[in-house]
């Protein structure tokens, strides 16, 4: 409890000193459920927890119903926080700024809401921001053990984690690195990380703010196509690890990585098996023949559920069924079926 307590005093930090006040003025029961404080001009401070989203008062009180007790927040709260977040340098953060968030210390995560500056058709900046949206970083060490006991502790495998979003699959992304490459466990891997986003290692001033392992390597920011290769090329890794893939440059990179004897974990948003099915990104990587099984999570409240472990011939089967898949599916390097 304490270490969440103290995950969100940090995260707090960042905020202009009116609204820290109230902000560190909430109850530790509260404060330990917090995900995510949200700041809009014109509206209270928001905190999103387990049961809702709920507005914070001046004492700290928190509640659903809008009242005076709510001062709103302004233009020159956001404009503060904003400058306190960049380290009073925007230009410091301006091409995370145009990714549309800020890293922090401690791996928390900022949001950033505003008005785009356009210049034929390129996103040259932003401006008028307006919102912002700090998640709260915290690591939730273990959630991973019976994956890696399942698919990694005798053997080497590929597998991808799917679920809705908050259901935990960067979390346990997070957690099986560190588990994978932590050199006294019963079976340690190289392990390699394409953070494109700053979300499953948090690189501040170019040292991981979540624990992934002490022998992962992080690739922070690279396009996650570009990073696999990357990884490939010069860091010989045994697995790599990294959210959402999709792109076909993504998937081919995958290909390379797995002639080359590497490993993937990887996670695809998706609210149900049939809807994970029905996706274009989940079905050109079961072409490649590669991942051995599916993890879905479960996406209630408590986040790293696991709902359902399929094996991939479930899925191939379900298509199959279905009649509706246009090509060639593999596995094991075998075709299981060739539909026109």
């Amino acid at each position: 409890m304490q270490d969440s307590i103290s995950k969100f005093n940090e995260a707090a930090q960042c905020l202009a000193p009116i609204i820290r006040t109230q902000v560190l003025k909430i109850s530790d029961i509260v404060k330990k459920d917090v995900r995510e404080i949200r700041i809009k001009i014109g509206v209270p401070v928001m905190i999103v927890c387990s049961c809702g989203t709920m507005l914070v008062g001046r004492d700290g009180r928190t509640g659903y119903i809008y009242n005076e007790n709510f001062p709103l927040v302004t233009l020159s709260d956001v404009k503060e926080t904003l400058n306190i977040i960049c380290g009073y340098s925007l230009h410091s953060c301006q091409s995370s700024l145009l990714e549309g968030y800020v890293t922090i210390k401690g791996g928390h995560r900022v949001g950033v809401g505003a008005r785009a500056v356009v210049e034929n058709g390129v996103l040259k900046g932003i401006r008028d921001v307006a919102f912002l949206n700090i998640r709260i970083a915290r690591q939730c060490k273990g959630v991973a053990v019976n994956i890696y006991d399942k698919f990694f502790n005798h053997s080497q495998k590929s597998i991808i984690v799917s679920g809705p979003p908050s259901s935990g699959k960067t979390t346990l992304l997070r957690d099986l690195s560190r588990l994978l490459s932590d050199i006294g466990g019963s079976k340690s891997y190289r392990t390699c990380v394409i953070d494109e986003r700053d979300e499953i290692a948090a690189m501040y001033n170019g040292q991981p703010q979540n624990d992934v392992g002490i022998n992962a390597c992080v690739l922070s920011g690279f396009p996650k196509a570009e990073g696999i290769l990357r990884a490939i090329r010069s860091l010989s890794p045994q697995v790599i690890l990294c959210d959402e893939i999709g792109t076909n440059a993504e998937v081919e990179a995958i290909s390379q990585g797995f002639n080359s004897g590497v490993s993937f974990v990887i996670t695809i948003h998706s609210s149900s098996k049939s809807e994970l099915v029905a996706k274009s990104q989940f079905r050109k990587l079961m072409q490649t023949g590669i991942f051995d099984s599916v993890i879905i999570l479960d996406g209630g409240v408590k986040p790293c559920v696991i709902k359902e472990i399929c094996k991939m011939e479930e899925f191939y089967n379900e298509i199959h069924r279905a009649r509706s898949f246009d090509g060639c599916v593999r596995v094991g390097g075998q075709n299981v079926f060739n539909e026109n």
